[in-house]
């Protein structure tokens, strides 16, 4: 699976209802933002299960707005509109621990 790249907010409201995604905060003068995407490709090929979406956050302003992003890259793991959790920064383990909280949501969230 591809990452999507969200260019509205409507767009990215329906995205969210009733999936699980990770949404990745990022601008195209971010040098962390460009070195961890090719790693976040990998991971969309793996994890199936979850919907990789990017948020360019110069392209998007008000989807920055809505959801407060104040440093990149972001990232927010969300289950049906649901915030699971988010963080800022590069770091690869943080991400992969973060998948695996998305996966479980539903036993957590009774889904």
């Amino acid at each position: 699976m591809a990452i999507l790249d969200i260019t509205n907010n409507e767009e990215y409201k329906n995205i969210l209802r009733g999936n699980k995604v990770l949404v990745i905060y990022s601008a195209s003068f971010c040098k962390p933002c460009k070195e961890i995407y090719p790693y976040m490709l990998e991971l969309s090929e793996t994890y199936k299960d979850i919907i990789f979406i990017k948020v360019d956050i110069q392209k998007c302003e008000d989807i920055e707005d809505i959801n407060s992003i104040l440093s990149i890259p972001h990232f927010r793991f969300i289950n049906n509109t649901q915030e699971i959790c988010s963080f800022t920064g590069a770091n690869r383990s943080l991400i992969i621990e973060s998948i695996e909280k998305l996966r479980l949501s539903d036993i957590v969230l009774g889904l």
